[in-house]
């Protein structure tokens, strides 16, 4: 499956997107539960962009785990100052 997160920055700025991208990168190759895991930082600053995505590819059955991991917990408290809101598609 596929999982993937948007996210909206509260003060969008290059600096603060590598903030964010390089907390979400610290996740990658180090939870087993994952396939794939990718970051990516918007550039085109549209009026319906959102800031950053997260794409996250792993076994539908371990998207509980992955949720609860202690890794992406952590990741997620790290970057919570930098976030306005974040939306989600997860889909098979």
């Amino acid at each position: 499956m596929t999982h993937i997160v948007f996210f909206k920055l509260k003060e969008c700025t290059l600096e603060n997107q590598q903030k964010v991208a390089d907390i979400l990168n610290k996740m990658q190759g180090k939870i087993d539960l994952v396939d794939e895991m990718e970051v990516g930082m918007d550039f085109l600053h549209s009026d319906r962009s959102f800031d950053l995505a997260l794409i996250v590819r792993l076994p539908k059955e371990n998207l509980d785990a992955y949720q609860e991991n202690a890794l992406h917990c952590a990741c997620k408290k790290e970057f919570a100052p930098y976030i306005a809101c974040s939306k989600t598609v997860d889909f098979e």
